[in-house]
């Protein structure tokens, strides 16, 4: 990575406030009152939230109306 350049255009160049993301986004998720997941399932979900939240839904998943997707997965 070239980080002099990333740091003059004024983006972060250390990882923690991208895990800090990653922790809250799974947390809210996977972590709700009462709520169980297998690891596979668990797997299979962050997917489709890494697709939604990457706008590559539409091209991964073109059959699946988004409307629905951001009823109950963009949450």
């Amino acid at each position: 990575m070239r980080y002099d350049q990333y740091e003059r255009a004024g983006l972060p160049i250390g990882s923690g406030s991208i895990e800090s993301r990653c922790r809250h986004l799974v947390g809210t998720r996977f972590k709700r009152a009462g709520a169980r997941w297998e690891e596979a399932s668990a797997q299979r979900l962050l997917a489709l939230r890494v697709a939604w939240r990457n706008g590559d839904w539409q091209r991964l998943h073109p059959d699946v109306n988004p409307q629905y997707i951001k009823q109950h997965l963009a949450a």
